[in-house]
Formats: structure tokens, C-alpha cells, sequence
């Protein structure tokens, strides 16, 4: 049950608070500060250090993710006054620390220290200690390895439905070509009824290609052009047996066997298997987009460690 609120904003290496009253001795996680940065803070990690009245027994509470509040962006966080600074009467104190590394530079930010007055009133007894930094850390980790894995899920599904999609262009496309040949074999038919009715009107056959008597259809009586097909050798680089005309996709309009859609054009789906971000892109930090993100015990050492462009690495202990 929250008790009461402090409202602190940072301006720079300032602090600006609402009240100046932290709590009374033996109390622990009842007072909400709501902390509010400038930009000048952005892309810094960002912890609180906190110490009692007589300047000891400093605990460090991490400002991570699950303490974002307002629009959930990195410079709104709510987090509660720990009962290691209310242990004595008098003013306990806490300064805002930031971490930042970019290409190789580590850089420390802290701001001026400031103080809340802690009351005489309880027994003394602390509420249960604050958490290592360990612990607060390896919450953070397990709360994006569960948002990655939900990404991993949808990525897959979409992955699925384009391979389904796939499937089924190449069905329509053979379904098409049935139709193609199909349509050719009833032109022909066609024409040869025609012949008939017009015989029996004129009294019948007298010769067709040096033919005489009842004549009917053989191969060779007729070209591509007299029963609207495509002419034999226009299209010839997927003739066989199969397909004597070279009957391709592009020339009934349908999809080629081998072919590539845009990202646009897949909604959702699973992959089969792991999906990388490509390399150059990644290397554009401001862009949104995929990552390369991998985790593991391994610590890494600044100055000679080394990632790719854009590619994140988590530590955790096992």
C-alpha cells in the first residue's frame, strides 16, 4: 500500500522534488518517487544510490524496465524508497547515477546529492532488504528474453503462412498450364466440328491436305495462330515432351516457379528455422528494425571485446 509520493525531476546534474519528507524509521517500499530525466540523459542506464542518515550502508536500486512509467519511455521511471535509508532517524540521502558506452567510451554521469528527512516514530526494524543488483538485473534479462521470444513466435507463424502462400502459387501455376492445354485441345475440337457442319451443308469433304473422303483431324492440320495458342517456338526455354509448345508462367500469367516476395507482402508466419539480422542493416542503430541478439555467461571486456555493428549481447550468471 502506497503511503505517499514524491514527484522528482532531473535537470541535467539537479534535482528538483515535491516534498522533502521521505518517511519514518523501520518503514520500507511505501513511498513512491516518480523520477522524470531530461533528454540529456538519454542512452544512459540508470541507477539510484541510496544511504542512510549516518552515510552508511548504501544499497543501489536499478531504474530498469519494469519501473517505467508515463508513455514507457527511458526517462519516466515510479520506484519506492528501499529500508536501508530508513533504518535511522535524521536525513538519509541518494544521488542518480548513469552508464553509457559508445564505440569503445565509457562514460559516468552522476547527479548532485540530495537528502530526505526520515521521522522518529517506528521500532527500527527495516522491511526486507533491497535486492542485489544481480538479482535486479537477472528480472530485467528474463523480461526481454520473454518479449524476444514472443517475437521469435510471431516471426516464425509468419514464416509458415509465406511458405503456405508459396505452395499454393506453385498450384495455381500448374493449374494453369492444365487449363492452357486444356483450352488449346477444345479450340481444336472446335474447328474440326465446324468443318463437319460446314461439310454436311455443302454436301461434304471433297480434299484436305491432299486428303480426300471422310477427313479428320490429324497432327499438323492446324497452326498455334488458327486455334489462338501460343506459336510453337515463341516461348522455348521450358519445352519437353511434357510441354511441346514452351508454355511458360509469364506467358499464361501466372507466377514463375522461383520467385521472391517483398516484406511488405508477408503479414504473418513462422520460420523454420533461426532468422539473422542482416549485417549492413543492423549497422544503422536509429533505424527500427530486426536484431542479432544472443546472450550468454561470457563477460564482456570493454576495449577488446568485440561485437558487430548493431548486434546486442547480454551477460547473465548462471
Amino acid at each position: 500500500m502506497i503511503l505517499r509520493e514524491i514527484y522528482v525531476e532531473i535537470n541535467g546534474q539537479f534535482i528538483e522534488k515535491s516534498s522533502k519528507y521521505g518517511g519514518v524509521v523501520g518503514e520500507g517500499n511505501v513511498t513512491k518517487m516518480r523520477i522524470v530525466f531530461d533528454v540529456s540523459w538519454e542512452g544512459y542506464g540508470k541507477r539510484i544510490i541510496w544511504r542512510n542518515a549516518l552515510g552508511l550502508d548504501p544499497v543501489a536500486v536499478v531504474l530498469g524496465h519494469d519501473r517505467m512509467t508515463g508513455e514507457n519511455t527511458p526517462l519516466d521511471y515510479t520506484v519506492l524508497i528501499p529500508p536501508e535509508p530508513l533504518k535511522e532517524a535524521g536525513w538519509c540521502s541518494f544521488t542518480i547515477e548513469g552508464y553509457s558506452e559508445e564505440d569503445g567510451i565509457i562514460a559516468v554521469a552522476f547527479t548532485v546529492s540530495d537528502r530526505l528527512e526520515v521521522k522518529e516514530g517506528g521500532f527500527g526494524t527495516p522491511a526486507e532488504p533491497t535486492p542485489s543488483q544481480t538479482l535486479q538485473l537477472q528480472y530485467e534479462i528474463d523480461g526481454m528474453i520473454d518479449e524476444v521470444s514472443q517475437e521469435a513466435v510471431s516471426a516464425r507463424d509468419s514464416a509458415d503462412r509465406a511458405e503456405r502462400a508459396a505452395e499454393g502459387l506453385e498450384s495455381a501455376e500448374k493449374s494453369a498450364y492444365e487449363s492452357a492445354q486444356t483450352a488449346m485441345l477444345m479450340a481444336a475440337q472446335a474447328e474440326y466440328w465446324a468443318g463437319q457442319t460446314q461439310a454436311s451443308v455443302t454436301g461434304g469433304v471433297v480434299t484436305f491436305n491432299n486428303r480426300s473422303g471422310n477427313v479428320v483431324p490429324q497432327s499438323g492440320d492446324y497452326t498455334a495462330d488458327m486455334v489462338g495458342a501460343e506459336p510453337k517456338g515463341a516461348v522455348s526455354a521450358h519445352t519437353s515432351a511434357d510441354n511441346p509448345h514452351g508454355i511458360t508462367a509469364d506467358t499464361i500469367g501466372a507466377a514463375a516457379a522461383s520467385h521472391s516476395h517483398s516484406a511488405a507482402d508477408i503479414t504473418a508466419g513462422t520460420l523454420a528455422g533461426k532468422t539473422a539480422a542482416n549485417a549492413s542493416a543492423q549497422a544503422d542503430l536509429a533505424a527500427m528494425q530486426v536484431r542479432n541478439i544472443s546472450a550468454g555467461t561470457a563477460v564482456l571486456t570493454p576495449g577488446e571485446s568485440s561485437l558487430a555493428a548493431g548486434q546486442i549481447y547480454l551477460v547473465y550468471e548462471e
